[in-house]
């Protein structure tokens, strides 16, 4: 007898799943003359990785599903979702068995697949993110790591960041947008690989190392073993990474000497309404962190993505604000304090620019800028193509709009998972604890 699983559609044993809960079926390959009774579970791999399964999606999970499969081959619908993070890809395994022997019908692979702290990452994650990085950063493919450039440059500095002329509500919802879409282009070198986070409150001893993301020297050109990719890391032809923090790597945390740098409690507590806390984030922690070095592209907004670290800084900002979402339960995006700016932008009328607004398409995925639309606000180009789509999360869209970007998890009817979590942010779904 033969069983099928599929998870949320994805292929069999390569599937890739987060805490949110994913729609899978379960059916017969070959028509029985009865119907069978199974009992689902997730049983221990070779790493870490284990699922919860659901009945339905604000059910309560358990660790082991009874079902009865009817006889015909038809599918029966059921949820699962991640429990413990994997390690390894395909490192998680779940059973169809008979429910009265334990017989095995079937069985299919997945990843509970999420951002980790990468202070914390095995040797083996490091290894993996950093080469699929080096790969992206030398690929010649559309996109590359140019466009990634030209996205946070000089021009596209009043699209995405708050400045003396522009404010700007959307940071945290492009740069969201701006580290999903990086962090898909590392997984078509390698799927089991999600951006690790800088947790810059904190010392991260185990990440400004030669084996990871460089050790500083006196000149500020980063040492790197000759067995990391990133001695390869190349920008508009130069090889290398310049960068000197101006505190001890391996005892403190990351620290403007001039303003300080908030922790993750203080952080949080900037205000329960997005518009304060967006806006003081912006400055202190995220600013803070980007000045925590006196030299190299990191410390300029607008060439900060030169250096590979910005990514795991703001995958930091994006988990700061995933989590004050969580204290706050902001995620109706109808409600002003989860996203002040509601509507779209129309020409000629409202105080904000185009791309502020909620109902707003994003650029540069939605192909408009100054040269298309002359008028616009938009930057002179929109470079990079449009958002990769993927099976595992159908959102956001190929162009996709700023309210895709926050209910991250997918708690609403009108809104589904984008594909990512981070470690220590559960899914709270109607008191339901993942």
């Amino acid at each position: 007898m033969n069983i099928e699983i599929n998870i949320n559609g994805q292929p069999s044993n390569a599937a890739y799943i987060g805490w949110s809960p994913q729609p899978s079926t379960i059916r017969l390959t070959a028509a029985q003359a009865t119907p069978v009774n199974v009992l689902l579970k997730s049983i221990s791999g070779i790493a870490t990785g284990s699922v919860v399964f659901l009945t339905a999606r604000n059910s309560q999970p358990v660790t082991s599903l009874p079902l009865t499969i009817p006889a015909d081959g038809t599918s029966i619908n059921f949820y699962v979702a991640g429990q413990t993070a994997s390690t390894g890809d395909q490192d998680t395994i779940i059973v169809a068995t008979d429910a009265a022997t334990g017989v095995e019908y079937g069985r299919t692979t997945l990843m509970v697949r999420i951002r980790k702290n990468a202070n914390t990452l095995t040797i083996n994650e490091r290894d993996r993110f950093l080469s699929a990085m080096t790969k992206f950063n030398l690929s010649q493919g559309t996109p590359n790591y140019t466009d990634f450039l030209i996205m946070h440059n000089n021009d596209a500095n009043t699209e995405i960041h708050t400045t003396s002329r522009t404010p700007r509500c959307s940071f945290l919802a492009w740069h969201r947008a701006f580290i999903l879409d990086l962090e898909r282009q590392l997984q078509k070198f390698d799927p089991s690989v999600s951006l690790p986070y800088w947790k810059f409150d904190e010392p991260a001893p185990n990440v400004f190392t030669a084996d990871f993301m460089g050790a500083a020297r006196s000149t500020g050109s980063l040492m790197f073993n000759a067995s990391n990719p990133l001695v390869n890391w190349t920008v508009e032809g130069k090889i290398g990474v310049i960068r000197k923090p101006i505190f001890n790597v391996q005892t403190s945390s990351a620290s403007d000497p001039q303003v300080g740098a908030l922790n993750e409690s203080d952080t949080i507590a900037l205000g329960a309404d997005y518009l304060t806390f967006s806006s003081s984030m912006e400055q202190n922690p995220h600013g803070a962190a980007h000045e925590s070095f006196s030299t190299g592209p990191i410390t300029d907004i607008t060439k900060a993505t030169q250096d590979p670290i910005f990514f795991l800084l703001h995958a930091n900002v994006d988990r700061l604000w995933a989590l004050w979402q969580h204290v706050n339960d902001r995620y109706d995006i109808s409600d002003i304090n989860t996203y002040p700016i509601q509507g779209a932008f129309i020409k000629g009328k409202g105080t904000h620019k185009a791309g502020d607004y909620i109902d707003d398409t994003m650029w540069p995925w939605n192909g408009i800028s100054s040269t298309t639309d002359p008028g616009s606000t938009r930057p002179p180009s929109a470079p990079g193509g449009q958002f990769p789509q993927t099976v595992f999360a159908s959102t956001p869209s190929a162009k996709p709009v700023l309210w895709e970007m926050i209910d991250y998890q997918g708690y609403s009817a009108k809104t589904k998972p984008n594909g990512f979590d981070y470690d220590m942010i559960i899914f709270n779904d109607q008191n339901v604890m993942v």
